[in-house]
């Protein structure tokens, strides 16, 4: 709780008994139980009939003050004024570093960054690793070598224990290890002797390799002594029991029918080579479906300022939903003078990143318009945040136009 303010607690619905509370009593600051509050309260109320309700009115700003408010049976209402706590301090860094030892460390020198045999850990506030081993909690990383396990048995004998090998019949082996004990059996199946050879195919004998070579005319085709048709669309399908010539072509599948204008054909596939005035369909609206309408959210901003002081504007962007969004981010500044120079710079941060960032800086006496623009394109998720940020450090009308081209999803500025 020491780095926040009481209003950016959540707030409390009930008090308990065992619930304290911190006051300043007589210059002095004390805790206060929820019991003794119940009781003051109790002893106070039952002379005007008891409490008939309360309710508490949060400060507009963190440095201002609060009230509860309590109306009486009686009618009787009292305000209690109740003032924020100051944001406490930030906690400080803590670091964790880790070294390393081929042993428990005796000496400082012994510390090493490559892993061994020991590990210590130092978790505390320093921002280098020490170098004492004594900042360490030393811990045994890898023990020692374990005894060395005993012997394994191996296989010593397979041997056929049932059956003789014989055509057709089925065989048992016993797998024997070599402390004497049976490791198991399996058994193995003998094949047939094959009977008989191929003698003749169409009438030809196998040559001294058992090979049997056929022709076109030991198997009934002989050579066509006709010339192929010529490419054309007179070709037929079918079958021959000719072989084919040299000069043989396949006719060529081509149309005459003269294609369909543009715009009234349709989809499909056809048998038929494509005639030189062939064209394809466009595609419809309705084929490809209609381009989405995309959300434009847009943030716009001018003022005037004068002097050289700094000025800075920053504004946060959620994410409803999930889509394609496209930020861009345009400032700029008009001088009231030309003594008024300096740098203009604008950052976009995405879910705490900055993803995008842009500036200029003018170093000597000008009174021209000077201004950054940058731009990030995201696929987001429902919940993405971006955080905008323009700087000026001049006097002048500054102007800042934000927008977000949102497709699918919407964004909303929460601060």
């Amino acid at each position: 709780m020491a780095d926040k303010s009481i209003s950016e607690l959540v707030a409390a619905t009930s008090v308990g008994s065992t619930d304290l509370f911190v006051l300043e009593q007589a210059n002095t600051a004390k805790k206060l139980t929820g019991q003794i509050l119940e009781n003051w309260l109790v002893s106070f109320a039952d002379g005007h009939g008891g409490i008939q309700s309360w309710s508490y009115t949060p400060p507009v700003a963190p440095s201002l003050e609060g009230t509860l408010t309590l109306t009486l049976a009686d009618t009787t209402v009292i305000t209690v004024p109740i003032m924020n706590g100051a944001k406490g301090d930030t906690g400080a860094q803590t670091y964790v570093w880790i070294r390393w030892a081929a042993q428990n460390p005796t000496a400082d020198n012994q510390l090493s960054t490559t892993p061994d045999a020991w590990i210590g850990i130092y978790v505390g506030l320093s921002a280098t690793a020490p170098t004492t081993r004594g900042a360490y909690a030393w811990y045994q990383y890898k023990g020692a070598q374990g005894d060395q396990g005993d012997q394994g048995e191996s296989i010593a004998a397979v041997i056929r224990t049932s059956g003789d090998g014989s055509p057709g019949s089925t065989d048992t082996y016993t797998i024997t290890l070599t402390d004497g004990t049976v490791a198991g059996t399996f058994t193995v199946y003998n094949g047939l002797n094959g009977t008989g050879a191929v003698a003749t195919v169409n009438g030809i004998l196998p040559d001294g390799s058992g090979n049997v070579e056929l022709t076109g005319p030991d198997i009934g085709v002989s050579p066509s002594g006709s010339t192929p048709l010529a490419d054309q669309s007179g070709g037929a399908i079918g079958s021959s029991t000719d072989y084919a010539r040299a000069d043989h072509r396949h006719p060529m599948n081509v149309s005459q029918a003269t294609p369909a204008p543009l715009g009234t054909a349709g989809p499909g596939t056809s048998g038929q080579y494509a005639r030189a005035d062939h064209v394809h369909a466009m595609p419809s609206a309705s084929d490809v479906g209609a381009l989405p309408v995309p959300t434009i959210v847009e943030d716009v901003w001018d003022t005037t300022q004068g002097g050289a002081a700094n000025f800075d504007r920053t504004a946060t962007f959620e994410v409803s939903g999930s889509g394609f969004v496209l930020v861009q981010d345009n400032t700029w500044i008009d001088p009231l003078s030309a003594s008024d120079y300096g740098s203009t710079n604008v950052t976009i941060t995405y879910n705490g990143a900055v993803v995008a960032s842009a500036g200029i800086r003018t170093t000597s006496t000008h009174s021209e318009m000077q201004g950054a623009y940058v731009e990030y394109p995201a696929n987001v998720s429902n919940g993405d945040t971006f955080v905008l940020n323009e700087r000026h450090t001049k006097g002048g009308t500054k102007h800042t136009r934000r927008r977000f081209v949102c497709f699918g999803c919407t964004v909303t500025k929460t601060a």
